[in-house]
């Protein structure tokens, strides 16, 4: 599989099952959780396109993408440079959504993908839904006894195959598979939000 079609892949997989329970429900509707980029229904700079688009063209005007509030995962940086999080912490709000077409969030330019875009908020999703400042977020990572049953050899495996497609992509140097990380898997790994204190730092200048 080339790195760029993996999107496609999803997408296809997506509509097959949603066809087939629309046989036998036509009013049928589903909800797909994406991670990162892959929900986003706009073309974006040094990217395959994403998922939303396939979706998108497949049932125009019947999707709808919902991205829930989160940081600039690669930069470690609060999103509008912490100015959306000092609004909610300001009125006290820990969970809310709203359409972004219409909102003020809306209109601010597309940060959430790292690279300079010309996209906005409201061309890249349809709502927005704030539910708990970053400070309460968990990262967790692992599932209890994923490593068991001689599965173990089979993760080396996948993840061998996994840097190979990435790292080709990339052009970079194809790393070894971190055996003592896959291990760490085995049992569930609760942390915080890496760089938080700077991200606080970055929200608290909106409210002084």
């Amino acid at each position: 599989m080339r790195m760029k079609d993996r999107d496609k892949l999803m997408a296809d997989f997506i509509i097959d099952k949603m066809d087939k329970m629309k046989k036998s429900n036509p009013e049928q509707k589903a909800l797909v959780i994406m991670n990162y980029r892959h929900a986003y229904k706009k073309p974006v700079p040094n990217s395959s396109d994403n998922t939303g688009i396939f979706l998108e063209e497949k049932y125009p005007g019947k999707v709808a993408n919902i991205f829930i509030n989160n940081y600039i995962t690669t930069d470690k940086k609060p999103l509008q440079d912490g100015k959306w999080d000092a609004a909610f912490q300001l009125l006290g709000i820990n969970d809310t959504g709203f359409n972004l077409d219409g909102s003020p969030f809306g209109k601010d330019n597309f940060d959430h993908w790292a690279f300079e875009n010309d996209n906005t908020y409201k061309t890249m999703f349809d709502g927005f839904v704030f539910y708990q400042p970053i400070e309460e977020f968990k990262l967790g990572v692992g599932v209890p006894g994923f490593m068991e049953d001689g599965f173990f050899e089979q993760a080396v495996m996948q993840q061998e195959m996994y840097n190979k497609v990435l790292f080709t992509y990339q052009k970079k140097e194809i790393p070894p598979v971190d055996k003592e990380w896959l291990k760490k898997l085995n049992d569930i790994q609760i942390n915080s939000v890496p760089h938080l204190t700077e991200m606080k730092e970055a929200i608290e200048k909106w409210l002084k």
